[in-house]
This record gives C-alpha cells, sequence and structure tokens, in this order.
C-alpha cells in the first residue's frame, strides 16, 4: 500500500468526520491509539497563528497556489482543499503546504509530543497558543522535517 494511497484515506476521513486517527508507542512499548478531533476552523488557527507569528525567523512570503483566495484569509486555504506555497529566505527554497501534508505533520507532531509525556500541552488549545509548536507543524508539513528550530529558547521553557 503506498504513502499516497494512505494519505488521500487520511484526508477523506478527515473531510468525513474531522478526525485524525493518531498511533504512536508509548514508554512501554505500547501502541498508543487517539482519535483527534480537528475541525477547519483548528487547522485555520494554526496556520493563522503560524503565518503571523511562529514563521517570522525563516519564512519571508507565503502565496496561494489557486488563482483564488478559498476564504477570506491565507490561513483558511488549506482547509478548503487549496495550497500555500511558503518561500524559506534561509535556505533559499520554497515549500508547498496542502490538506494532505499538514494532516500528516499534524498527526506526527501530536504523537511525537504525546509519546514524550507532554499530552497535556498537545490538546485542548495548546497548540494553538504557542507559535513555536503553530511552525513546527508548518515546516514538518513542508519539509518533512523541523530545519528551524527556536535556538533563543532559554531554559524552563515549555514547548
Amino acid at each position: 500500500m503506498s504513502n499516497n494511497y494512505m494519505l488521500n484515506e487520511v484526508v477523506k476521513y478527515w473531510k468525513k468526520t474531522n478526525d485524525l486517527l493518531v498511533a504512536f508507542e508509548d514508554f512501554n512499548g505500547q501502541i498508543q491509539k487517539h482519535t483527534v478531533h480537528l475541525p477547519k476552523e483548528d487547522i485555520d488557527t494554526i496556520l493563522n497563528i503560524g503565518i503571523t507569528t511562529g514563521i517570522k525567523n525563516w519564512c519571508d512570503r507565503v502565496d496561494i497556489l489557486e488563482d483564488k483566495l478559498l476564504g477570506t484569509y491565507y490561513s483558511e486555504q488549506v482547509s478548503r482543499g487549496g495550497s500555500l506555497i511558503f518561500h524559506d529566505k534561509i535556505f533559499d527554497r520554497v515549500g508547498v503546504m496542502t490538506l494532505s501534508n499538514f494532516l500528516q505533520s499534524y498527526s506526527c507532531i501530536y504523537s511525537a509530543a504525546t509519546a514524550y509525556g507532554l499530552k497535556e500541552h498537545c490538546i485542548d488549545g495548546y497548540f494553538y497558543n504557542s507559535p513555536r509548536i503553530c511552525d513546527y507543524i508548518i515546516q514538518f508539513a513542508l519539509f518533512e522535517d523541523i530545519p528551524h528550530f527556536h535556538a533563543k529558547e532559554k531554559e524552563g521553557d515549555t514547548i
């Protein structure tokens, strides 16, 4: 089964339910499964926070790929099936954000944070008030990596 097929199925399931099925291995080696409710408005909020604050240190421009804006704001483009182009000023490259790679990134970041015992920081709005996490979701969706960590973090800071 190809990755594209699986991602297409994830997107289809999300479009029907606004839910993501997330699995991760806990510290005891057990596979844990969560259903994460992720409505369009939450995707819009994550992208809005990321675009307006989180990505400023590495991204100098965001454009829409389509001929027209699908919502009122750029942050609403992806949840409505459109795409955004992010211009990485540090590595002089572009990344394209789609719904498919956003959902995959959200799932990976959620799984990693939950597996490391940070579950309380990953649900009930934590992603929505952390420009850093929003930025990491965007970076992972674009590059399947987080090349731009926030270096100016102080000891004792939380994610």
